[in-house]
């Protein structure tokens, strides 16, 4: 081939390659567009109002038992904008159950048996309400997909924009645990903080986020608070530093701070005993298990694991049998001082 064809097919070829680039260049665009990260779809704008008033006969009996019982429960507190959306979310269950064809043109004519002088202002909240709710439902699978701040501070710009000003006050009990969840997740960064300063830190967390409700909540909900702070990695490192005896000595005090009284104290105390026995038989257990699993095979592995099973567990043997077979070993963990 002489210099001038060769020089000729190297142009052409150059001349394909840059045109191939150039088309490939193109779509990168529409290829990064593809591959971003799904976004939230804005919200829609409020929908329209549907204020139609009820004649007297659109009330059944059932209606007006439903009007009377929520009336009442609501009406010492029906100005707090939480209670309204609770009373909103309560009537809305109600309609969609009786009224699932139009229910939505019923709810102004309800609210104005209900409260007929917050009617407008309580209607605003339901379309606040279910625009809110909408945007959730559109934007689930993109939330789901967030780390955990980035959905708050979504949720919360949201809030913000359905319901201004009232968001606070509407979704204070998120706001609240949010407090506390935000205390403990920097327990676990404290890791060299003693175990009784992890303890007040997180009831000062609590006591900061509720006030004067926070009796109430350790009242209410003791085993709830105490679990929550039990399942920090951190905390759980500190109790299994100690010995058996410090160990109970750890728990009690912890649960002695959550408000528990001493007959509490003394369940408590006997269920760790319970517990402590049942994990050294699970420990046992799964020893003796990992050694049949390295001297037998097939059905011979199997009979002897199910003899073995049946010995620790007895009743409850076929039980662990199902979890294992899930891929669940319930001694094969770590184990979590206070709650297992």
């Amino acid at each position: 081939m002489s210099r001038f064809r060769l020089l000729a097919v190297l142009a052409l070829c150059l001349l394909a390659l840059a045109g191939g680039y150039l088309a490939w260049s193109r779509l990168q665009p529409a290829a990064r567009e593809v591959a971003a990260e799904p976004s939230l779809v804005p919200m829609a704008p409020l929908p329209p109002a549907r204020k139609q008033e009820l004649p007297a006969t659109a009330f059944t009996a059932e209606d007006r038992d439903f009007i009377r019982g929520l009336r009442e429960k609501f009406a010492a507190r029906i100005h707090s904008k939480y209670a309204q959306i609770k009373a909103v979310e309560q009537l809305i269950a109600y309609l969609m159950a009786h009224y699932p064809d139009d229910w939505q043109d019923r709810v102004y004519g309800f609210l104005r048996q209900l409260f007929p002088a917050l009617a407008d202002a309580l209607y605003d909240k339901f379309q606040r309400l279910v625009r809110y709710n909408d945007w959730l439902h559109g934007n689930r699978a993109v939330l789901q997909k967030m780390s955990a701040q980035q959905r708050r501070e979504a949720l919360w710009q949201a809030r913000q924009e359905a319901f201004g000003a009232d968001a606070e006050e509407i979704f204070a009990a998120q706001r609240r645990a949010e407090q506390v969840r935000d205390a403990l997740a920097a327990l676990e960064a404290t890791p060299d903080l003693p175990l009784e300063q992890k303890m007040t830190t997180y009831l000062d967390a609590i006591h900061a986020a509720y006030g004067e409700d926070a009796e109430y909540l350790l009242q209410s909900r003791q085993t709830e608070v105490m679990n929550s702070f039990l399942a920090v990695d951190t905390v759980q490192d500190d109790l299994h530093a100690l010995a058996p005896d410090e160990r109970r000595v750890a728990l009690r005090e912890i649960r002695r701070a959550m408000g528990m009284d001493e007959a509490a104290l003394e369940r408590w105390d006997e269920l760790d005993a319970q517990r402590d026995e049942a994990w050294e038989s699970g420990q046992d257990y799964m020893r003796e298990r990992a050694r049949i699993q390295q001297r037998y095979e097939g059905a011979q592995e199997e009979e002897r694991l199910r003899e073995l099973q049946d010995e620790h567990f007895g009743e409850e043997a076929e039980i662990i049998r199902s979890e294992e077979a899930a891929g669940f070993y319930r001694y094969g963990g770590r184990r979590r001082y206070g709650r297992e």
